[in-house]
């Protein structure tokens, strides 16, 4: 159980690395979007 809970806490931290990586990189997007005028 405990080599279970580790592996599972590690990929839990692996996808939550992945998925901060990911909003910076939309957040960012989404700046330089607001940034351009649209209109």
């Amino acid at each position: 159980m405990i080599h279970i809970l580790g592996s599972r806490t590690d990929e839990c931290i692996e996808l939550s690395m992945w998925l901060r990586a990911l909003t910076v990189l939309a957040q960012r997007h989404n700046y330089q979007g607001r940034a351009l005028p649209l209109s």
